[in-house]
């Protein structure tokens, strides 16, 4: 899940350990699960921080608790508190790849551009972060650098620029059965699978998946 590896991958801990058991829009307050992490555990940021690196932050977040994400702060959950230098990017799970809700440092922004003039978050993000890493390299070239760039892109709202969405119209027309064939088959001829490996057995309950996912609804012993 989100917040749980992302907390795991900041820290080194399991993200039990630092209070990230779940998602931080629900966090309770059993131990292990407050989406608190402690002070104890520094992140891998804080950790180059304070040893001369420059650190930026670009994209996803979702580690900082949903009622500190607000202007009036608190900030020491934010990112700039936790070990980075730099960012931009939104504090939630997942945002609008069109109209998203952005935060540069601990201001709240607007899309450098609208829908209508081609924007898209991903290719925002990443023009920050380039930008970000040729200003530490220029003003201090010997200074080493940590970037974390984090897309939001593959996380719903699946939201595909027009250009990209034109380009593969059509192209998995075929349903959810076919295009496993086709994957296995190319797995294969590349040696990334056994030339005898055989698909994944379906859940014999359900209808072929298809455009019907309904097979998915449910878990062994439940509706």
């Amino acid at each position: 899940m989100c917040s749980p590896t992302r907390a795991a991958l900041m820290t080194g801990r399991n993200h039990h350990a630092v209070g990230v058991g779940t998602v931080m829009e629900i966090s309770t307050g059993a131990p292990g699960y407050d989406g608190l992490r402690p002070r104890s555990a520094g992140t891998l940021a804080q950790v180059l921080q304070a040893n001369g690196y420059s650190t930026g932050a670009f994209g996803k977040w979702h580690q900082t608790p949903p009622w500190e994400q607000t202007a009036a702060g608190p900030f020491d959950r934010w990112p700039t508190h936790e070990g980075f230098d730099r960012f931009y990017g939104f504090l939630g799970g997942e945002a609008s790849q069109f109209e998203p809700t952005l935060v540069d440092g601990t201001t709240f922004v607007d899309p450098p551009r609208t829908p209508a003039q081609g924007y898209h978050l991903s290719e925002d993000l990443a023009d920050r972060a380039i930008a970000w890493t040729g200003d530490v390299r220029t003003h201090a070239p010997d200074k080493p650098w940590f970037c974390y760039l984090a897309f939001g892109a593959t996380h719903a709202p699946f939201q595909v620029p027009e250009e990209w969405r034109e380009r593969y119209r059509g192209e998995f027309a075929h349903g959810w059965d076919r295009q496993r064939e086709i994957t296995l088959a190319r797995q294969q001829a590349l040696g990334v699978v056994p030339e005898d490996a055989e698909p994944g057995a379906v859940d014999a309950r359900g209808p072929p998946l298809g455009r019907d996912l309904r097979v998915w609804s449910g878990r062994p012993g439940r509706p």
